[in-house]
């Protein structure tokens, strides 16, 4: 359902289709790891109502990366003890509260990445999120809930953050249309921080007329108060009607990169082109299985075979522990306002990034 189509049900039926659908779209176990907080329906069917028709995103509703502050509820960012350490936030938002002026409908909020620190959408506290068409493989992450219920169709948009790829990745493993803002914009300045000069706000659609729509209605239509700079570079290996529509994008942006960027980029990228190569024909973008180590499925220049299924929901039996070991708290290097006072439990990402 796109935008327009949920802007035509009454608040009861929009409430009731968003409930029905977590439940049939989502099996239990990927609901948990999913889905971070769901209003009862008729809570819900209230907030539809007191939504503004006549806006923008009027009767959209949409899900929350659980590290955006919603006034009176704990934030979690992926972890089981945040809240004991930052209380509820008191007011919502920067964008809860840009949101909300469009109209939208907030109808949940979503798991991720721990602390966003990683991009497979793995957590041990809540459970691996799995691409809902390809059970077994990832969303990537680390706004991997938030990417789950658009390619569900639970609702027609979520947002989430990106720092080092955390909407462009799962966007792309999902098939949907995301946006990544800039860094140090009201939009994210109050957000649960992991690297506060790179964190941008996000959001993701189904359709590029949806990701439109919402991206006019949160940022609007005025041009930006200084030209774009850099260049285009138009990576080899692409079809050629996506290399022409590229090219006529990129050319009321910049230029094309001269020679001698274009060179020592292309040197740059190469793993990475070679990846992409290689990659094709194992699931979206050579998306990785869940449960196997990223760092062995992104190693430049290859794409290992993933291994069989290990039971029912296609993780291994074993070697979970292994993936998230103790040890000493290095945290508070990530997150120099938080004191902890013991030993932590470290998320393992082979890329060695988050975001």
């Amino acid at each position: 359902m796109t935008f327009r189509d949920w802007q035509q049900l009454s608040p009861a039926a929009a409430a009731r289709e968003v409930h029905h659908r977590v439940r049939t779209r989502l099996a239990p176990g990927q609901q948990r790891a999913v889905v971070a907080d769901l209003p009862d329906e008729a809570a819900l069917a209230d907030t539809f109502a007191q939504s503004d028709r006549g806006a923008p995103l009027g009767g959209v509703p949409y899900f929350l990366k659980d590290l955006f502050a919603v006034a009176g509820r704990p934030m979690f960012a992926g972890s089981t003890f945040l809240p004991e350490v930052r209380p509820a936030p008191p007011a919502d938002g920067a964008l809860v509260r840009r949101l909300r002026g469009t109209g939208a409908v907030l109808a949940g909020r979503t798991h991720l990445h721990e602390f966003a620190y990683g991009i497979t959408g793995e957590n041990p506290h809540y459970g691996d999120c799995e691409h809902p068409r390809f059970p077994g493989r990832t969303t990537g992450g680390s706004s991997s809930g938030s990417a789950a219920v658009v390619a569900a169709g639970i609702v027609p948009l979520a947002l989430g953050s990106d720092t080092g790829g955390s909407v462009r990745l799962p966007a792309a493993f999902c098939g949907l249309f995301g946006f990544r803002g800039a860094p140090q914009e009201p939009l994210i300045a109050d957000a649960f921080p992991l690297a506060p000069s790179y964190d941008t706000a996000g959001w993701f659609t189904a359709t590029a007329a949806d990701l439109a729509t919402a991206t006019a209605a949160l940022l609007g239509g005025t041009a930006a108060g200084r030209p774009p700079v850099g260049c285009y570079l138009a990576l080899p290996g692409l079809d050629p009607e996506v290399a022409a529509a590229c090219a006529a994008a990129a050319a009321r942006l910049a230029p094309p990169a001269d020679a001698l960027t274009r060179s020592a980029l292309l040197a740059a990228f190469a793993p990475a082109v070679d990846l992409q190569h290689r990659g094709r024909g194992r699931g979206l973008g050579g998306a990785p299985r869940l449960g196997r180590p990223l760092s062995g499925a992104l190693r430049p220049g290859r794409l290992a075979a993933p291994p069989a299924p290990a039971g029912p929901d296609r993780r291994p039996a074993r070697g979970r522990a292994a993936r998230h070991r103790r040890a000493p708290d290095r945290r508070a290097g990530f997150f120099p306002h938080l004191r902890f006072s013991g030993p932590a439990r470290l998320p393992l990402c082979g890329a060695g990034q988050g975001g």
